[in-house]
């Protein structure tokens, strides 16, 4: 996929390669950009914390708070953590 001339692909690849810590929430009835994309992204970024979010579409920080925000906090508080531990800066 390209967008502007840039491969999005080679963008997920140099994420990928940075080794800090990512969290991939995707609806899985998104009809924007199909769960079924996703797939690549996590083949990019292998260390990748991956969460399909049921009955939700593109929107899912908004449709399925219930879901998400626990998702997106205990992920914060494990990058925090990380960031604390001896040797990590």
């Amino acid at each position: 996929m390209a967008t502007s001339g840039v491969s999005v692909d080679s963008v997920y690849a140099t994420v990928g390669r940075q080794g800090f810590p990512v969290q991939l929430l995707w609806g899985e009835e998104d009809q924007t950009i199909p769960i079924a994309l996703s797939e690549g992204v996590r083949r990019a970024i292998p260390r990748i914390q991956y969460h399909p979010i049921p009955r939700a579409g593109h929107l899912p920080h908004m449709e399925r708070t219930d879901l998400v925000n626990p998702l997106l906090l205990n992920f914060l508080r494990s990058v925090d953590s990380a960031a604390g531990a001896p040797g990590r800066h």
